[in-house]
């Protein structure tokens, strides 16, 4: 019983670190909000002054903060998390 009321204890606490994902920064913020609206890399890229290659390295970045695969799911988790309007 103990062994089965640990592993529970470590799922939940497990379960909420991953719903706990910082604000990103003001930069993440802003590619992210582009993302949201439809831009391509490209297109954020101009509009932020910054090169694609930068842009990419952002939503790297905050694909792996947001434990997701792609644009999509990290519109969505971004939105979940109340981190985007």
């Amino acid at each position: 019983m103990v062994r089965t009321d640990d592993a529970r204890l470590e799922q939940r606490v497990h379960h909420r670190g991953m719903d706990e994902v910082p604000v990103p920064s003001s930069r993440k913020r802003e590619v992210l909000e582009l993302v949201a609206a439809g831009y391509a890399t490209k297109q954020i890229a101009a509009r932020l002054g910054i090169s694609t290659a930068a842009v990419d390295k952002h939503l790297r970045q905050l694909f792996r903060r947001y434990g997701v695969p792609n644009r999509a799911a990290l519109v969505g988790a971004a939105y979940r998390r109340a981190h985007i309007a």
